[in-house]
């Protein structure tokens, strides 16, 4: 046996140093499961994570047949061993003939062993259990595991504890041996033969005998044995307690003298009778003890599993074998338990090995996927899964959340259209000193260059500035009104600012830039009012010219009427100077 588990160690070691020198540091710890491993050095390594393709991933389904049949785990039906870190019940049976199987398509893989572990500090929970499933066929992995949680629970059982108890137990013997009763009456004569040591064959030196009787009782128990059993024993023995090294001696043989020595005494032993007796009663049959898992109850109903399809590294593709690792949920996304009852919690986890967690760490891909897990009954499928969200429970801090985020956001909106409006003031009246109307586009064309426009722009930085700080202000203002400064952390408190000061400069910021394109001259009610210009009084004088006669007055004569009048001069045919005069058919209007 020894022989074996050196020459295993050294097989474990070559292969550590051959994966070593091969580009992967994955050391499996002695009697662990190597999957295991793999995944705990994987998640502690570099993540190298994808997802499905497009169609090919977040619509699957996997299904445990005879998962729910829990006659399978009777407990002779598996062998126990407590190797590697973790409790593992090994099924007796081949894979090929394993009454459980896992499918995820085309691929079947059957289950070969139950592990039960402790975890790592800080996970979920203080332990878990992981059903094994290798040699798959028709998957483009050799193995897969399923992953539940334990929990302590008041109430529900899983009944773990007694059936661990039970598979540790010898595999296979459904009856005790037999057991043989012996009974014996010996009458043992001592005679002291002289002082010294005995003259005889010498079988045992027995040190630290400390009484005489003592050393009697070391001769007697083996004359009584070798009696029994036919042979010859211990026929006398020396004694000294003040001896260095051995205080005792036996003999065999006929003692019968003895050689002086200081301090020993020789004595002889023999039998005058002996009664022996020896009865073997038949054994009495009994039935292997019936502890089963309760999955039917606790794992019947469909769940939804986190998968992780794990593959060697690509510069090592020799590290390990690919396999599939399902951690089953429920509806909410939350791990799924398995319970234990809270009283025998404690000696449910003492009853589990010390962990051994591997130091090593790898990056290897993995793509990662949502997968339906049928177990006992069969689900709807993807389209009748419906996204989970809990119902916000409705506090006084929700309501003043709320209240608060809306409130700011209306004060904020006014505030920075104030400050925009006092900044255009102050700079129309105080820097550029104009009474009028200042445009806010430059001159030329429809709007000008209206992004260049200086006054334009500091309206944009006054607005996305101004929102900031107004909304800071305004939020402050109302959690002292309102006392709900609690209701707010540090990154609520941004999200609400963050949100009303985009909202309100984006709003200002687009309003003045289209004031500035469609209407760069259009004056202020408030600040430029439109002033009424009154229209001078004006006459018109229709007048009736002849060429070359002087029906009238002089042209020269007209100058210096009344203001308002239309006057014309014309040359005459004859290059004389015209004249401008009135018949009796016009009329002055």
């Amino acid at each position: 046996m020894q022989m074996r588990v050196t020459a295993a160690g050294l097989v474990l070691l070559a292969l550590a140093h051959e994966a070593i020198a091969s580009g992967c540091p994955i050391i499996v710890p002695a009697g662990a499961w190597p999957q295991g491993a793999v995944h705990e050095a994987v998640s502690a390594g570099k993540p190298d994570v994808t997802v499905p393709l497009k169609h090919e991933g977040f619509n699957r389904t996997v299904t445990i047949d005879g998962l729910c049949a829990d006659a399978f785990t009777i407990s002779s039906s598996f062998i126990c061993s407590g190797a590697g870190g973790e409790f593992r019940a090994g099924l007796t049976t081949a894979p090929a003939l394993s009454p459980v199987a896992l499918r995820f398509g085309k691929a079947s893989c059957p289950l070969t062993a139950i592990s039960v572990y402790k975890t790592a500090a800080g996970s979920k929970f203080e332990a878990e259990m992981r059903f094994h499933f290798e040699g798959c066929v028709g998957a483009p992995v050799t193995s897969a595991a399923v992953v539940v949680g334990i929990r302590p629970d008041e109430k529900a059982d899983f009944n773990l504890l007694p059936w661990t108890k039970e598979v540790c137990k010898v595999p296979g013997q459904t009856t005790p041996s037999p057991v043989a009763t012996i009974s014996a009456e010996t009458d043992a004569v001592i005679q002291l033969v002289g002082a010294g040591t005995c003259v005889g064959t010498v079988r045992r030196e027995i040190e630290k005998i400390t009484t005489e009787q003592a050393c009697k009782f070391q001769c007697v128990s083996s004359l009584t044995k070798a009696h029994l059993l036919g042979g010859t024993g211990c026929r006398g023995f020396s004694f000294n307690d003040k001896a260095a090294g051995a205080t005792c001696i036996t003999y065999s043989g006929n003692i019968t003298a003895s050689t002086p020595k200081k301090d020993w005494q020789c004595y002889n032993m023999s039998f005058n009778g002996t009664g022996y007796a020896k009865s073997t009663p038949p054994p009495v049959p009994v039935s292997d003890t019936t502890e089963l898992l309760d999955l039917k109850k606790v794992l019947g109903t469909s769940s939804v599993g986190y998968l992780q399809h794990i593959s060697p590294p690509l510069d090592a593709p020799a590290c390990f074998l690919p396999m599939w690792w399902f951690t089953l949920e429920d509806q909410m996304g939350q791990p799924q338990s398995v319970p234990i009852k809270q009283s025998e919690w404690d000696e449910f986890k003492t009853l589990l090995p010390a962990p051994m967690p591997t130091v090593s760490v790898v990056s290897a891909p993995q793509v990662i996927d949502r997968v339906i897990v049928n177990t006992c009954s069969v689900s709807k499928g993807w389209g009748a899964q419906a996204c989970f969200v809990p119902v916000a429970k409705k506090t006084e801090c929700r309501d003043e959340e709320i209240t608060g985020a809306i409130v700011s956001g209306v004060i904020t909106s006014l505030l920075t259209w104030l400050l925009v409006g006092v900044v255009f003031y102050v700079y129309k009246k105080t820097l550029m000193g104009k009474a009028g109307y200042e445009s806010l586009a430059e001159a030329g064309g429809r709007g000008g260059r209206f992004c260049q426009s200086k006054i334009l722009c500091c309206l944009c930085v006054v607005a996305a500035g101004g929102a900031c700080i107004c909304c800071w202000l305004s939020m402050q203002f109302l959690n002292a009104v309102l006392n709900s400064s609690g209701c707010y952390d540090f990154d609520e408190f941004l999200v609400v600012i963050l949100a009303v000061t985009l909202a309100t400069a984006l709003t200002i910021i687009v309003i003045l830039q289209y004031m500035a394109s469609v209407h760069p001259s259009h004056p202020h009610p408030l600040l430029a009012p439109e002033k009424k210009v009154e229209r001078k009084t004006t006459k018109l004088v229709l007048v009736e010219v002849e060429d070359g006669k002087n029906v009238g007055m002089p042209l020269d004569t007209l100058t210096g009427q009344s203001e308002g009048s239309v006057f014309t001069s014309f040359a005459s045919n004859n290059g004389g100077q015209g004249s401008v005069g009135m018949n009796s058919s016009m009329a002055v209007r």
